[in-house]
Order: structure tokens, then sequence, then C-alpha cells
């Protein structure tokens, strides 16, 4: 999202609901395929867009807030939706070491709430040990420094226009 910042206005608008709609569309065809395969359901693309257009009607107006408001709600949704079809593809506490994490990091960000985010995660997976710790290149970033393209002082306000 920060990268829409250097752009106008209308552009970063336009940008971002086209990126909010592949994110719902991927959600909601990848929770369609999930719900097919959990209830044993007869898979097969038919059934799939029809789970798909009974979900987005039942939630229709939450969608339609989620896209005029401009909400990251849909980010948050896709790593859940994600983190559903890949637990059943490792052992449970494999499966548990990736995405327990990447849900809980991605839900940090977005609503801080441990209250002790960084600003840089970088972490490194070992397979073989089934082991997610701090990637040994963080000890040569300096995670203090300004970033030098784009100043925190150019940054204005979030402002919002209906087009």
């Amino acid at each position: 999202m920060a990268p829409l910042a250097l752009l106008p206005i209308a552009e970063a608008a336009w940008i971002w609901l086209a990126v909010k709609t592949l994110l719902l569309t991927a959600c909601g065809w990848l929770g369609a395929r999930e719900v097919q395969r959990r209830l044993a359901a007869p898979m097969g693309r038919a059934t799939t867009a029809l789970i798909f257009l009974v979900g987005m009607l039942l939630d229709f107006d939450k969608i339609r807030t989620e896209m005029n408001m401009q909400q990251t709600n849909l980010l948050v949704l896709l790593c859940f939706v994600l983190a559903l079809r890949w637990l059943d593809s490792q052992p449970l506490e494999g499966a548990a070491r990736i995405q327990g994490p990447a849900v809980g990091i991605t839900m940090d960000f977005i609503t801080g709430w441990t209250k002790t985010s960084k600003k840089t995660v970088y972490l490194q997976y070992d397979g073989n040990l089934g082991s997610l710790e701090p990637h040994p290149r963080l000890k040569y970033i300096d995670l203090n420094a300004e970033c030098t393209h784009y100043p925190v002082q150019n940054v204005g306000d979030p402002v919002f226009k209906v087009l």
C-alpha cells in the first residue's frame, strides 16, 4: 500500500480497487474450493462458482463496505483462507509453525494488537528442523534508519474521495 502513496489519489484508488477485486476473487474462489474439499462435495467449476456466488450474495453488504471504505480486511481474509487451505498439507505441527506466525504477524501489522511489532519482519524457516527464526541477515540491517526513498515528512494525511 505504501507505493500507492506516490501516485495521485484517483489513480491510487483505482489501482487499490483492482487489487482488492483480485483479492476478493482469490479469497472467494479458494474458499469455495476449500468448502468443497472439506465437505466432500463434488469438485467442479460449476459447483465452485455456485458456492462462490452464494458466498458473495450472503456477504454483499460487507463486500460493498469493504470496497467503498478502501479497507485492508481482504488481506487478512486471504491469510486465513490460505492458512486453512494449507493446514492439512503438512503434519499439524509443521503447519502450525508456518501458518500460525504468518496469520499472527499479518494481524499484528494491521491491528498493532501486541504493541511490540517491528517495522521489519524477516524470518527463515528450516524445513529439516521445523524451526522458524529471525534471519541472520537482520544483523546487517539498520532497523532504525529512515527510508531515503520517500521521507516520512513527505507523507500526508490519508484522504478518500468518491469518484
